[in-house]
């Protein structure tokens, strides 16, 4: 196991594989990084396995979620080939196999142990090339595991467990000089245009910036529950409209498609002017094309705040739509 950056490696390599879980939320994350990574070695081709993670964006419906994840990645050409759940396929590690990728980077999070073996059954001849966190003595699994790594880059629990501080760390380590990137996210342009679309559909117009303000709003955490009560949004887009300056401005609530039918009904009991309802239900870029057009977020905590970092929309926690002027 070396402890040096592979940088000297991955300047001689035509192709490279990473093998990662991921979710959307880490993909906003990856797409930064791996633009950067393809100016620093421009003569390597990338290829990704991935495993999708569930998220409430994308239901639980596994198949709809790769779909999305494959929509994503063929809207952008850093990519060669993608995997996906390659565990379920002896077909796909075939394929990876006769790729007799050079060097394999595991960008995991979680099932370490479990990826190094991959990564040595696609390629025992290949430089494999991961993280390590501090284990237990007994954990002698992970620690065997650890040996079949040639290079690896030792890392806190913190930098592991948070998101960017991961991915820093690690294209830090594989490019040979710090790196600390926003997330990015490129929408594809039908996308752009069908956002376009649904705000002429709902009235709202942006010509106007003053009366045409829209505020995004998200109450529900990555898992798809209610963190702030709706009567508590309710309560408080009544106050805010209740004062003249902000009496014109348009919401649109985002609700999880499972949670659709239930956030209809209490805003069907609960109506509001000029409040409009979002849902993610057929592909992922509603939402990011929506909220670009959007003015500010008000949400919970999660990938709603990354996305609107991601496409430099302000963003705030949802209990300052109570005071609102502190925040213009």
């Amino acid at each position: 196991m070396q402890n040096i950056a592979p940088t000297g490696l991955l300047q001689s390599i035509e192709r490279i594989l990473f093998v990662m879980d991921l979710s959307v939320r880490d993909f906003i994350y990856f797409q930064s990084y791996i633009t950067d990574f393809a100016h620093i070695y421009p003569q390597t081709k990338v290829d990704l396995m991935i495993k999708p993670h569930e998220h409430f964006f994308l239901t639980r419906n596994k198949s709809f979620q790769i779909k999305v994840l494959q929509d994503i990645f063929k809207e952008q050409r850093l990519i060669s080939n993608v995997y996906f759940e390659p565990n379920n396929s002896q077909k796909l590690i075939r394929q990876a196999q006769s790729m007799k990728y050079q060097s394999i980077v595991l960008l995991d999070k979680n099932a370490q142990t479990q990826n190094i073996k991959l990564a040595i059954k696609l390629n025992p001849k290949s430089s494999l090339i991961g993280t390590t966190t501090k284990t237990k003595w007994y954990n002698v699994l992970k620690k065997q595991a650890y040996k079949s790594l040639n290079f690896s880059l030792e890392m806190t629990p913190h930098e592991h467990a948070e998101l960017n501080n991961f991915y820093s760390s690690m294209f830090s380590y594989l490019s040979g000089k710090d790196i600390k990137l926003k997330p990015l996210l490129n929408i594809p342009k039908k996308w752009v245009v069908y956002a376009k679309l649904r705000f002429m559909k709902w009235g709202i117009t942006k010509k106007n910036q003053e009366f045409g303000r829209v505020f995004f709003i998200n109450p529900f955490d990555d898992d798809g529950n209610c963190s702030c009560a709706l009567k508590t949004v309710f309560n408080a887009i009544i106050t805010l409209k209740q004062k003249d300056e902000w009496g014109d401005v348009n919401f649109i609530l985002h609700t999880p498609p499972q949670k659709f039918h239930e956030v209809k009904r209490f805003f069907a009991d609960h109506s509001i002017n000029n409040l409009y309802l979002l849902s993610a239900d057929y592909d992922f870029f509603q939402i990011p094309a929506i909220l670009s057009l959007c003015d500010a977020v008000f949400s919970v905590d999660g990938l709603c705040v990354d996305l609107a970092s991601a496409l430099n929309v302000r963003a705030f926690k949802i209990d300052k739509l109570n005071n609102i002027e502190n925040n213009e």
